[in-house]
């Protein structure tokens, strides 16, 4: 029957024809493998990317570990621990250090309450609850030897308040009598805060 198409009719006929075909064949065959090499690629690089990471993971992790053999064979990673391994001891000795530091940087201290360790952890979280009275100048060192000084100790939670008041001292007056006389404002600080530091547990038999 299509014989008897005018020839036009039949070349337009099969050039819709050819363009179906590639249509077909590029939805649903080209495009497919187009789309799954694009993700392939992208699926590629994603990997090349994790693998760099992990490299660079796993060299700094050889040295992480070569710098901490170091510490062990020096002795110094000692020093970062409190040196008691049982947990009420460990909380003496940090109240013990606290002491120690208040009575360079000045302050007192109005108490101290040990807390309770949560979870399970590879060192022995060692924590007090702390409640100061000092002057600024005070808290300034008292924070400063914290942070040099050995064992490493951490604080959290920390809340300072000021609390305003007349320093006086007495001066004489009429040769018996003596008042106090105001000298100068200065400016208390109530800090309350808690001290963490860690030991290393005992070693199970």
């Amino acid at each position: 029957m299509m014989t008897h198409w005018p020839r036009k009719q039949r070349q337009s006929l099969a050039l819709l024809l050819l363009l179906l075909v590639v249509t077909v064949v590029v939805v649903f065959v080209i495009h497919p493998l187009m789309s799954r090499y694009i993700q392939y690629g992208e699926s590629i690089d994603s990997l090349e990317q994790q693998l760099e990471t992990y490299q660079r993971l796993s060299q700094g992790r050889e040295q992480t570990e070569q710098q901490l053999q170091q510490l062990k064979q020096s002795g110094e990673i000692d020093n970062f621990f409190l040196p008691e391994s049982k947990p009420a001891l460990a909380a003496a000795r940090l109240q013990q250090y606290l002491s120690e530091v208040m009575r360079t940087s000045g302050g007192q201290v109005m108490s101290t309450q040990i807390l309770n360790r949560t979870g399970d952890e590879p060192l022995t979280r060692v924590a007090i609850k702390v409640h100061l009275q000092l002057e600024i100048s005070e808290l300034v060192s008292l924070l400063h030897s914290i942070e040099s000084g050995r064992p490493l100790l951490f604080i959290e939670g920390l809340n300072v308040i000021a609390d305003a008041r007349t320093k006086r001292r007495p001066q004489r007056q009429n040769n018996s009598q003596r008042t106090a006389q105001p000298v100068s404002e200065i400016r208390s600080l109530d800090v309350r805060f808690d001290l963490i530091g860690y030991a290393i547990p005992e070693a199970t038999p």
